[in-house]
């Protein structure tokens, strides 16, 4: 497979991943008007496993998130690896 190919396959797995987010992770929270919150004390651990999940299954290397509630950064977490140093992305 061409590099050109790999590319293209590539971005349209990123697309898929940030499709699947915005449907299951951000609609919900849009949909409760900011009262939406993770077990009593807030984790995110489910959400951060489900993106784990999503990363083997699309075979993507690594992934960055952030999530902000109003104008506070409440989560933050770098997934897989990121360049040739196979370093953890930072959120």
């Amino acid at each position: 497979m061409d590099n050109q190919k790999k590319l293209t396959k590539w971005i349209a797995r990123v697309a898929i991943l940030m499709l699947t987010l915005e449907l299951f992770v951000v609609s919900p929270v849009k949909a409760n008007q900011g009262s939406y919150r993770r077990s009593g004390n807030n984790s995110y651990d489910e959400m951060d496993a489900y993106i784990e999940e999503q990363l083997r299954a699309l075979n993507l290397p690594g992934a960055s998130l952030a999530i902000v509630e109003g104008d506070q950064v409440v989560h933050t977490k770098g997934f897989g690896v990121s360049g040739p140093a196979r370093e953890t992305p930072t959120p």
